[in-house]
């Protein structure tokens, strides 16, 4: 794969029941940075939170990952999300934002 050949790792979540190669990523270069932890977030969790939930399901997800600088052992978090964009159901992207913060 083109990163590998650049030096990166490419870490990648896909959107769930959907076309493949869909979803987040996170290219990181592997000389610079070393990977702690990694979590992938599906936000169709959401709808477990609210009563009639459905319409929380959307197949949107995140994902987060710890990394430390092999320089100087400094660690930080990257994320890449996909919320739902729906200008009509802003509620269900805040709702989304919540839970990824939480």
């Amino acid at each position: 794969m083109m990163f590998n050949a650049l030096g990166y790792k490419l870490l990648h979540y896909g959107r769930p029941g959907l076309l493949r190669g869909e979803g987040v990523a996170i290219a990181y270069n592997m000389d610079k940075l070393r990977l702690l932890e990694k979590e992938e977030i599906n936000f169709d969790s959401v709808s477990n939170l609210y009563p009639g939930g459905g319409v929380f399901r959307k197949a949107n997800q995140a994902l987060l990952c710890l990394f430390q600088l092999k320089l100087n052992g400094l660690k930080f978090v990257a994320g890449s999300t996909h919320l739902h964009f729906n200008p009509h159901f802003d509620f269900v992207k805040h709702a989304q934002a919540l839970f990824l913060m939480e």
